[in-house]
């Protein structure tokens, strides 16, 4: 798969290297082959929460990790990630929201 390139997707987290949320962020992003920057300054004000992860799009802020995986999983339109229909998809949203 030829990788897409997205440079203004960037992902801040609260640096720790072991934030459960950013790691599962980094794997979607290596599985949907999309280009994400990561950076440890605070974006956290960019969220309501006032947590992290944070993604910054050209089109504004994604916060909380679920949502940050949809996002990424949807830019890859191979389906590796989001599946090829809708039932693909409804599953693996159940799948998010359980865990």
């Amino acid at each position: 798969a030829s990788s897409k390139d997205f440079d203004n997707n960037h992902i801040a987290r609260d640096g720790r290297l072991t934030n459960r949320n950013a790691n599962k962020i980094r794997v979607a992003v290596t599985f949907a082959v999309v280009k994400v920057a990561e950076q440890r300054e605070a974006l956290s004000e960019s969220s309501p929460l006032g947590g992290s992860p944070v993604l910054g799009t050209p089109d504004g802020y994604i916060f909380t990790s679920n949502a940050i995986l949809r996002y990424i999983a949807r830019l890859d339109k191979t389906g590796a990630l989001y599946g090829k229909t809708q039932f693909d998809a409804a599953n693996v949203d159940a799948w998010l929201d359980l865990v």
